[in-house]
């Protein structure tokens, strides 16, 4: 098994579990707003794909309400997936940005347009690219803090477990 090493102890200037529910509920609260403007267009297939994010993300704001890491998991994996998919696309931006930029030039034949073109091209990319990296920045600060959140309400519930005394234990 892998164990990521990343724990933080804050969230901002909150603890992990005010900072994880703010997080939840910011997450639940965007989809929300998203669906309702446009409901009227989705298909069935946008409705299943929200349901499965209000899901995802009304089981992680139940599980740190009720300390209950079993619905923690599917938002640590749903943050994880995000952040990978997100690094993904800053990887491949820079490629499509180079790729663009050879087209042009091979489908402008006037060399003083296409350059401008490019320019134009190439600073597009450079948006693309610094908004995926902000948006990279705060999907890894989402990510650590609901995974270290989790990772200490396992610590705490394994804690709790070895405290208690079994059946078996005499006194």
């Amino acid at each position: 098994m892998v164990d990521f090493d990343l724990k933080l102890a804050y969230c901002c200037c909150f603890d992990l579990r005010t900072g994880g529910l703010v997080i939840g509920y910011f997450q639940l609260t965007l989809w929300a707003l998203d669906f309702l403007l446009k409901v009227s267009g989705l298909t069935f297939g946008s409705f299943l794909v929200y349901g499965l994010l209000f899901g995802v993300h009304g089981c992680w704001v139940y599980g740190v309400h009720t300390e209950s890491t079993s619905f923690m998991v599917p938002g640590v994996i749903f943050e994880m997936i995000c952040y990978a998919l997100i690094l993904l696309a800053l990887a491949i931006i820079p490629i499509l940005g180079l790729t663009l930029g050879e087209k042009i030039h091979e489908l402008i034949p006037d060399k003083e347009q296409a350059a401008s073109a490019a320019n134009l091209g190439a600073a597009l990319f450079y948006v693309l690219f610094i908004s995926f990296a902000l948006g990279a920045a705060l999907q890894w600060l989402f990510t650590a803090v609901k995974y270290s959140l989790y990772k200490q309400m396992k610590e705490e519930e394994a804690d709790q477990s070895n405290a208690r005394p079994s059946a078996n234990d005499k006194f």
